[in-house]
């Protein structure tokens, strides 16, 4: 369960983990992946 004070905040909270998310999964589905992109992207 969510605590009612920081419902309002989870929407930004998402969208920042998924934007990260988004970046590591699209370097890992290109040709210019490597170890050391992915270790500098995290």
């Amino acid at each position: 369960m969510v605590p009612k004070e920081i419902v309002r905040e989870l929407p930004e909270a998402v969208k920042k983990i998924e934007d990260k998310e988004r970046k590591i999964i699209d370097l890992c589905q290109s040709k210019e992946f490597s170890i050391e992109r992915l270790k500098d992207l995290i």
